[in-house]
C-alpha cells in the first residue's frame, strides 16, 4: 500500500493493486511450478539410475509432498479468490 501510494507499481505505470497482486500470484505459481517440475525430473533421473529402494525413497517423499502441498494451496487459493468478498 506505502509503495502504490509512492507510484512504485508491479506491473506497468498507473495499474491497480489488484493486478499487481495478480501478476505477483502468476509469478509465484511460475516459480512452484518450475520447482515441482524439477523435483520430478531428479526423482525420474534417479529412479532410472536405481537409486531408490524400498528402504530409501525419500526424494519421492519429499516430492510427493510437495505436490501435495502445491494442490492444497491452489484448493485454498481458489475458494479464497472465489469467495473473497470486495
Amino acid at each position: 500500500s506505502n509503495l502504490y501510494q509512492k507510484g512504485v507499481y508491479a506491473v506497468r505505470n498507473q495499474s491497480t493493486q489488484q493486478s499487481s497482486y495478480l501478476y505477483l500470484l502468476t509469478v509465484l505459481h511460475v516459480a512452484h511450478l518450475i520447482g515441482g517440475l524439477i523435483s520430478l525430473l531428479v526423482v525420474l533421473v534417479k529412479t532410472i539410475k536405481g537409486k531408490y529402494s524400498s528402504t530409501n525413497f525419500l526424494g519421492v517423499q519429499v516430492s510427493i509432498t510437495y505436490w501435495h502441498f502445491l494442490g492444497g494451496l491452489w484448493i485454498y487459493l481458489f475458494l479464497f479468490l472465489k469467495f473473497i468478498i470486495v
